[in-house]
């Protein structure tokens, strides 16, 4: 509990830095239809979904919600949309009860036959049911898998054993059967090599990842196609962006505040924001991020803790968005460094940001 208050006051001290939040909005479903057979794409992107079966139109946590009874879903027209496994996040409140059984909000793979129980290519965001010593009934999960790549299950529980041992005996969960609102953010990053799972705006859980880039050509909400995983419960203002969120990005959402997007010069951050590297510690080597609010010069130097600048990894005019570069230990001769800690300095104009990381043999 004591290291989620942490990140929570984390993201708050990030939001005094940084005005705004940036990011790629691909599409939006608010779900407060009150009939028919379509939901409307809230993006301007023009992704409508297709709602099939019966499900209830009723009050959301913004406005109106839907309702799904188990035999309900909304299909995305995701071959046009384009989606991929290697980046991109999905947020969205939920609102369900302890479930009977696995309970599958969000689905998406290359496939209609996949659940989970084999070697599919897929992603999917569920609550578990209870089984004996492994899930109270509640947990939250985001499950990765591609294969033949590792899978990444990330869950409510990371005290227990962590992504690589998920039937372990529960150990402090956090439970989302309560048949409360919960903000829920899943994010996946082949560049950065990192999963992230958030609840109501809190970062619970992160995992390396490694993508295979396969298309979600599949995406859906609720019962997938083949009707193996399904959904009782009710759902608001689901979102998926082309990107991946931030700490910051994800918490303004679950805040009810809007995270800007389509990289409109307006929308973007009036400062910059220089990420911490990741993994961190690291070996053999780490991706250092930042995000611009305009094109600017850009210098970006390792120096020792006693100031000694070691290696220059940018030097040049940039444009404004998400920007990255890898580091792998060595100094500007190409020598590798020893282990410690370092500093990185991002100076964008006449202003400056320097945050630690540690290397590590």
């Amino acid at each position: 509990m004591c290291k989620r208050l942490l990140c929570l006051a984390c993201c708050i001290f990030v939001l005094g830095m940084a005005t705004a939040a940036s990011a790629q909005l691909l599409v939006h479903y608010k779900l407060d239809e009150t009939s028919g057979t379509v939901a409307a794409d809230a993006s301007g992107n023009g992704f409508d979904g297709t709602i099939e079966g019966t499900p209830g139109f009723v009050e959301g946590k913004f406005d109106g919600a839907m309702e799904f009874w188990g035999s309900e879903n909304v299909t995305f027209p995701a071959e046009a949309m384009g989606m991929t496994s290697f980046i991109g996040s999905v947020a969205f409140w939920m609102k369900a009860d302890v479930p009977t059984g696995i309970y599958t909000m969000f689905w998406a793979g290359d496939n209609i036959t996949g659940g989970g129980f084999g070697p599919e290519n897929e992603m999917h965001i569920h609550l578990e049911s209870a089984v004996s010593n492994v899930w109270i009934g509640g947990e939250l999960s985001f499950y990765l898998r591609a294969d033949p790549n590792p899978n990444v299950h990330l869950h409510s529980d990371p005290d227990k054993s962590g992504a690589d041992d998920p039937g372990a005996v529960p150990v402090n969960p956090t439970l989302m059967g309560d048949g409360l609102w919960h903000h829920i953010a899943g994010v996946w990053d082949g560049g950065a090599g990192a999963a992230k799972l958030y609840i109501d705006g809190i970062l619970i859980m992160e995992w390396p990842y490694v993508s295979s880039m396969y298309e979600l050509s599949n995406i859906f909400l609720g019962k997938m196609a083949g009707g193996g995983r399904t959904y009782m419960g009710v759902l608001d203002d689901f979102r998926i962006y082309s990107q991946a969120l931030t700490d910051v990005d994800v918490y303004y959402l679950s805040q009810g505040m809007e995270v800007h997007v389509n990289d409109n010069p307006a929308a973007l951050p009036q400062e910059f924001v220089l990420n911490q590297n990741y993994p961190n510690p690291f070996n053999p080597a780490t991706t250092i991020s930042y995000r611009l609010a305009k094109s600017s010069d850009v210098v970006l130097d390792v120096y020792t803790q006693n100031g000694q600048k070691v290696r220059t990894l940018v030097k040049e005019r940039l444009g404004s968005g998400f920007q990255s570069v890898n580091w792998d230990g060595r100094d500007d001769a190409g020598k590798q460094l020893s282990s410690g800690i370092y500093l990185y300095r991002l100076q964008v104009g006449n202003q400056v940001q320097t945050r630690k990381l540690m290397l590590m043999k």
